[in-house]
Order: structure tokens, then C-alpha cells, then sequence
């Protein structure tokens, strides 16, 4: 029932910023950030060992930007 408003895309900026800050004080966030890290690393490293993967560092820095970025 509380995301309801999501669902129904009836969801005003006073009640997203209640669910973001909820979300940040449950820790939700930083599990997420955490979690997404560990991606990252692992990504870095499985392409790290393939020769000829060009775009290696593009991938990276997209990542970085979707882990980074601010709202």
C-alpha cells in the first residue's frame, strides 16, 4: 500500500523525497552503493582479461556516472 502512489504514477515530489530519505536512513542505500561497487570491481576485473576490449574504460566510467550521479 505505501508504494501505491508509484504504481499508479500518482506519486508527487513530497512523496518521493519522503520514500528517498526513508530509504537513506533505513542504510537501503548504502547496501545498494555497496553492492553496486562490488559489481563494478568485478566487471573491471573479467574485462581487464580479454585482450582487445576497446571499450573497457567507457564501460567503466558509464558505470561510475550510474553509481555517482546525483538527483
Amino acid at each position: 500500500r505505501m508504494f501505491a502512489p508509484l504504481r499508479h504514477r500518482q506519486a508527487g515530489q513530497a512523496f518521493v523525497s519522503s520514500i528517498a530519505k526513508a530509504a537513506n536512513r533505513s542504510g537501503a542505500i548504502d547496501r545498494a552503493r555497496q553492492t553496486a561497487e562490488r559489481f563494478i570491481q568485478e566487471a573491471t576485473r573479467a574485462l581487464a582479461e580479454r585482450d582487445g576490449v576497446a571499450l573497457t574504460e567507457t564501460y567503466h566510467r558509464l558505470a561510475r556516472y550510474a553509481i555517482d550521479r546525483q538527483h
